[in-house]
């Protein structure tokens, strides 16, 4: 195939009459991902021998969706940060391999489960080494995000001290 634009040829993509095939080996049905990582694996081959690159999606709700959580991959496994990943409780991975011109895809056999995360929390007042004094006043402040929620609204984040409990 080439690539033509006003000056001329912008680049050619060369690959053989076959498309790849491609399959899923992990996640593939039936696990329960608690781990800070999901590590995806597939297997693929081409029968004209051209080189592969892989795009990996996931989905919450057994395919209704689909988000892509890597890609231009040239591996045949990848290992993703779990924090990323919504909640699911019927969750598929589906990897598509292109030998540039040819496309194939296959998803896990079955569902799996990714857990709901602990949200995260950055103190961002009061900074580091500071100091207060008797009766002055403390600000607090800090962001609170969910993977699963987004950011998390002011009555969602409590405040303790290990000396005067709920603040």
């Amino acid at each position: 195939v080439d690539i033509l634009g006003p000056t001329g040829l912008l680049t050619s993509v060369q690959a053989g009459a076959n498309p790849p095939s491609v399959t899923v080996l992990t996640p593939n049905g039936g696990e329960v991902l608690n781990g800070s990582e999901i590590v995806v694996s597939w297997t693929a081959s081409d029968p004209d021998n051209d080189s592969l690159t892989f795009n990996v999606q996931y989905s919450p709700d057994n395919g209704a969706t689909w988000e892509m959580v890597a890609q231009d991959l040239t591996e045949t496994s990848v290992a993703l940060d779990a924090i990323n990943f919504v909640a699911g409780n019927q969750a598929r991975i589906r990897v598509w391999a292109s030998d540039g011109i040819h496309s194939a895809s296959d998803e896990s056999e079955a569902t799996f489960i990714v857990p709901n995360r602990v949200p995260t929390v950055t103190i961002l007042q009061p900074g580091n080494g500071v100091t207060l004094f008797v009766e002055q006043s403390l600000n607090l402040e800090a962001e609170a995000y969910d993977v699963d929620t987004g950011s998390m609204d002011d009555a969602q984040v409590q405040w303790t001290s290990s000396l005067d409990g709920v603040l």
